[in-house]
């Protein structure tokens, strides 16, 4: 089961690349370079998972002069998953993303997912499926997955505006902050 999986170098995407693996998908990771503020942090953090999981990683860099800011991207994912499927042509037979349920975000959500999945099926002349593993799971439960099955978060990077340091302040790093107070309850108990 060839998979191209679109990694961030984030959480979600990290959990999925585990999931993936441990299911015995046979899985290539593609770092999208769209532009955005964190690119470097990511691909630096990507690039650490990929060797840390074994995997063959691509990247794809699409320039742009657009400036953009933290939060929704509209149209991020289906960017991403086109991307995705640009690369994957006929080689892969899924295209696979991180996207879970715990977000406000339309393209984050199953009614997005299920039409986009229709058309990469047509695109691809029914030869390409998109999947999304997580796409039924509340943060939380990537948390406790990740938890679980040892996954090395701390190689992962979720920042959305890229410092070195994470900003503390946007959504991605608040995620973090809520990662790390559940850690310690679950320690506690």
């Amino acid at each position: 089961m060839r998979t191209l999986l679109l990694l961030s170098g984030g959480i979600d995407s990290t959990a999925t690349l585990e999931l993936l693996l441990e299911n015995r998908y046979d899985t290539t990771l593609l770092f999208i370079d769209y532009g955005q503020k964190a690119k470097k942090m990511e691909y630096a953090s990507a690039l650490t998972l990929a060797k840390y999981y074994k995997c063959e990683i691509n990247r794809v860099k699409c320039s742009n002069n657009l400036n953009f800011r933290e939060g929704e991207i509209i149209g991020r994912n289906l960017f991403l998953i086109s991307t995705g499927l640009l690369y994957a042509s006929n080689n892969y037979e899924f295209i696979a993303t991180g996207i879970h349920s715990d977000t406000k975000y339309v393209d984050c959500k199953p009614d997005f997912i299920a039409r986009t999945h229709s058309i990469i099926e047509l695109i691809s002349n029914y030869q390409i499926k998109l999947i999304c593993p997580l796409l039924n799971w509340k943060k939380i439960e990537v948390y406790e997955y990740c938890l679980k099955k040892e996954v090395p978060i701390e190689l992962c990077y979720s920042c959305e505006n890229g410092g070195e340091q994470p900003c503390q302040k946007c959504n991605s790093c608040k995620d973090i902050k809520l990662l790390n107070e559940y850690k310690k309850q679950k320690n506690n108990t």
